[in-house]
């Protein structure tokens, strides 16, 4: 048996690792923040989902914090099967493993996917037969984050919590969008961090997260200049782009006859100029491409 294990604050759990299942990368960074911050005390009375568990990490540590009831929920049939089995392998007899569930729950705490299609059937969306096309959600990686936001308030008692992670490779503007939108007055951020690219792990994705980018200027992936700017210099089609926080804006540059423009959407020269353009070379370099992750209740 291939067991993995997890130490979180005062808490080992043990994971049966299976390659069909995504691995509990952030879910331990979310659950070590949350730990610290005290935000998973007094569960004692608290019915708990987990929604999008995966390997079932996030609601059964909620479990082992004394949840009164624990649902771990899941799209893949394979993962529903191993947080089972992983509830179990942690002493956890009030769990159950469901693919859909329509109770009313005191707490759904989610660490949901953010990559883009890629390695998914979109035709066929059941069987995927990647583990990589589990952490996929919609065409800009959003369709699980977008439900949580905008649906979860309907299935949390008077008073129940979301707790969601999500990235700047969501696009965080629309995030706080439908926040204010879903839950004005309602939600803070309770951590921020900001991580490397792996290209392993993230590189196939980068592409469609700088064409992205390019279209609503909001940062989902960059790289930072000696100022601690964000910058994203990127080759779309025949066009040299780039984006560069000026003034704390997200400014769209393009190379036009070898002289760098600030554009549009539309690629249409923006009157009046910026007074600087900037210095094209003073940016390209080999340093790490970063996004942020939060933390959001």
């Amino acid at each position: 048996m291939n067991l993995q294990t997890v130490d979180i604050g005062s808490h080992t759990l043990q994971l049966h690792q299976d390659p069909g299942v995504w691995s509990p990368y952030s879910a331990v960074e979310m659950l070590t923040v949350l730990t610290t911050q005290g935000k998973l005390q007094n569960l004692e009375n608290a019915h708990v989902l987990d929604f999008g568990t995966g390997s079932g990490i996030v609601g059964i540590f909620c479990g082992l914090m004394g949840a009164a009831s624990v649902t771990l929920s899941d799209y893949c049939e394979k993962a529903v099967t191993i947080a089972e089995k992983n509830a179990k392998l942690n002493g956890l007899n009030h769990v159950k493993a469901i693919q859909g569930d329509r109770n009313d729950y005191d707490l759904i705490i989610s660490n949901p996917p953010v990559q883009p299609w890629l390695y998914t059937d979109v035709i066929d969306q059941v069987h995927r037969s990647r583990v990589e096309a589990w952490n996929e959600a919609g065409s800009d990686g959003r369709l699980v984050l977008d439900s949580l936001l905008k649906d979860a308030r309907n299935y949390l008692k008077r008073g129940g919590r979301l707790i969601t992670s999500s990235s700047s490779r969501h696009g965080h503007r629309k995030t706080q969008h439908l926040l204010d939108t879903y839950w004005s007055g309602k939600w803070q951020e309770v951590y921020a961090a900001e991580h490397p690219i792996l290209p392993a792990y993230h590189g196939p994705y980068l592409p469609s997260w700088q064409s992205m980018q390019v279209q609503d200027l909001d940062f989902r992936v960059y790289q930072k200049d000696q100022y601690d700017r964000c910058y994203a210099y990127q080759e779309v089609g025949e066009k040299s782009l780039l984006l560069i926080e000026q003034d704390q804006q997200v400014v769209r540059w393009q190379s036009i006859d070898n002289q760098w423009f600030a554009v549009d959407d539309q690629d249409q020269k923006i009157s009046p100029q910026p007074q600087t353009a900037p210095n094209i070379d003073q940016l390209i370099s080999d340093r790490d491409w970063l996004y942020q992750y939060y933390l959001l209740e």
